[in-house]
């Protein structure tokens, strides 16, 4: 199996971000609503995958199911529906590779407030509730393509939205930047491949102003190589404009 292009998928698609270099874990952020600590993927003490089965990564990485059918929370699972067999397999051997970090975590909990908002409707964080469970896994050839482009997006769009209008992102507290619009009514519609290549790598726009990682995480798209950071403006070049989130 290709560890490197496994790692290369972590870090894309922002397992290490969220995770942690060492894939141990780590406390994310403390909200009003309880905290958000991604949890232990090594074979550590405090993992939670240890006793992982094939099936189980599936559940977890492609569909924000956890053992038992307990959904996930704030899993991305729904940017990973359609993640081909090979990049699923390549990610899967990576974690597996990593070697184990002795590290217990306090798991990622909803306080009284978070369960009432959850049960209310107003805090979409359970990604299991989002997604297509019917999509199959793609297989497109690597290429700066508008089609190898749409197969990257499925890492955008849990944000972005699925016609990647751009809006209030699910998740996110109600003062957050809202995700950019990335069809060709946005503000992207007029940047060259090298200014949206510095935008993904840097965070920095062409007028100069910063993109905050903690909503948009430009770190994890730094690592993009330029075949795909091509392939993903021409696909969002040539979607049709759009001015609402679906």
């Amino acid at each position: 199996m290709d560890l490197a292009a496994g790692e290369h998928q972590a870090k894309i698609r922002g397992c290490l971000e969220c995770h942690g270099a060492d894939l141990g874990g780590q406390v994310l952020a403390l909200t009003p609503i309880g905290p958000m600590i991604p949890p232990n993927l090594t074979r550590g003490q405090g993992s939670v995958t240890a006793q992982y089965t094939d099936a189980d990564w599936q559940r977890a990485i492609r569909h924000g199911v956890g053992p038992g059918g307990r959904p996930l929370i704030l899993m991305p699972s729904d940017d990973n529906t359609s993640m081909s067999e090979t990049d699923f397999a390549a990610l899967v051997a990576y974690v597996q590779s990593i070697p184990p970090v002795d590290r217990v975590n306090q798991p990622t909990s909803l306080n009284l407030l978070g369960k009432i908002l959850l049960g209310a409707g107003q805090l979409p964080m359970l990604t299991v509730e989002r997604i297509d469970h019917t999509q199959q896994p793609k297989a497109v050839a690597v290429a700066a393509t508008a089609e190898y482009g749409g197969y990257l997006a499925g890492i955008c769009s849990g944000c972005h939205g699925a016609n990647f209008a751009g809006g209030p992102a699910p998740g996110l507290p109600p003062d957050a930047p809202q995700a950019a619009n990335l069809t060709p009514a946005g503000r992207a519609t007029g940047w060259s491949t090298a200014e949206f290549a510095t935008t993904l790598r840097t965070g920095k726009r062409p007028d100069g102003t910063q993109m905050q990682p903690q909503f948009m995480p430009w770190p994890a798209f730094s690592h993009m190589t330029d075949v795909e950071i091509e392939a993903l403006q021409r696909y969002f070049q040539s979607l049709p404009p759009a001015d609402k989130r679906t």
